[in-house]
């Protein structure tokens, strides 16, 4: 028997354009993130997405400093879904591994919910 996770869709897509743009993180790191992950992570995208999860819109990001190919790794981004999800669940999707993330900030989320978290992540890094 697989790992459950019961994913209300509706209501995470709701959340998710509810977000407005002062919600997210305006940093260089969380910027180039959000320009460039869907469209260098397409399954994932597609993935979230069937959760109800925009990925252009993380919760959190855990870069690291760009390496010498100038490629950035983010370690750990970020979601919320709402609904619940065993302790346990793991799913891999187009390289990236998905996981229930067990420490993330506060989300100010009232009704039930879970953070997924996404990693590695690796793009070209920020360029003013």
């Amino acid at each position: 028997m697989g790992t459950i996770i019961n994913v209300d869709a509706e209501k995470t897509r709701q959340y998710y354009q509810a977000m407005g743009p002062g919600e997210l993180c305006s940093c260089n790191n969380c910027k180039n993130y959000c320009a460039r992950v869907k469209a260098a992570y397409p399954a994932a995208a597609e993935y979230l997405a069937g959760l109800g999860v925009e990925i252009e819109k993380p919760l959190e990001t855990s870069p690291l400093e760009p390496g010498a190919d100038g490629m950035m790794e983010y370690r750990a981004c970020q979601y919320v879904v709402l609904g619940s999800c065993e302790e346990n669940y793991r799913h891999t999707v187009g390289g990236v591994e998905v996981c229930k993330a067990r420490f993330y900030p506060e989300t100010g989320v009232k009704e039930e919910h879970f953070v997924l978290e996404l990693s590695p992540i690796r793009l070209k890094g920020w360029q003013e």
